[in-house]
């Protein structure tokens, strides 16, 4: 069933539901504490390769465990490249800055990032 343009929807989500949303929001909103912690045994630029490395795992055991192909077309590698070199900008960055800050001043500033994006897409996006 779906809600018509406008309409409040009065659905509950079930007990699951709201557990792996708190569970996220937990994960999400530790990230850059851990960071800091992890900060302590390893410079920035390793532990984003770590993570990088990690991640890659996770992905790819899932891929292979539920069988779902990864394939990238021809086309698609350079705008694949592109946002990768964005996203390890991006984490590189954020382990950098870590370093240099807290984690909570550390978590002020990404969780600004929407707004940010909001502003300069107004100017920079036609």
């Amino acid at each position: 069933m779906s809600a018509a343009a406008g309409e409040l929807r009065s659905d509950r989500i079930g007990a699951g539901a709201a557990s792996l949303a708190l569970l996220a929001s937990l994960l999400w909103g530790g990230n850059q504490v851990f960071i800091k912690i992890g900060l302590v045994g390893m410079p920035p630029l390793a532990m984003a390769a770590a993570r990088f490395a990690v991640g890659l795992l996770i992905v790819a055991g899932a891929a292979v465990a539920t069988g779902v192909a990864v394939r990238v077309h021809a086309g698609e590698w350079r705008r694949l490249l592109g946002l990768a070199a964005l996203f390890v900008l991006q984490i590189a960055l954020l382990n950098e800055g870590t370093h240099y800050t807290t984690a909570s001043r550390s978590t002020v500033l990404i969780s600004a990032h929407p707004f940010f994006t909001a502003l300069f897409c107004h100017f920079f996006v036609p």
